[in-house]
């Protein structure tokens, strides 16, 4: 098998890639033969869509979004605080002193 071969340490790293470029692709040409519903097209054709609908939801939601990202902020901050208080350096924590070995 080649899991258990030398050669899947060289070439293995590829499998990971073919799947997920294969998988991308199935989408990608799935989402070209997918068709836009008639409520969709209906609102295209009468030009009633927005050119850039994410500044059109800034516009008409500034105060949610600003304290969702505030929300967000402080979380992180939190979050990276309690990891530094409470992680290890590197794991190490046994070794006090490492000796050289003798010539």
């Amino acid at each position: 098998m080649l899991a258990f071969s030398k050669d899947f340490v060289t070439i293995g790293w590829r499998i990971g890639f073919l799947v997920g470029g294969s998988v991308a692709f199935l989408g990608a040409f799935l989402r070209y033969l997918a068709t836009e519903s008639l409520p969709f097209e209906k609102i295209k054709s009468e030009g009633k869509i927005s050119k850039v609908p994410s500044l059109e939801v800034f516009k008409y939601a500034r105060k949610p979004i600003i304290l969702l990202m505030l929300a967000i902020g402080v979380w992180a901050s939190l979050n990276f605080h309690e990891f530094l208080s409470n992680s290890q350096p590197l794991g190490f924590t046994g070794v006090t002193s490492v000796t050289p070995p003798p010539l």
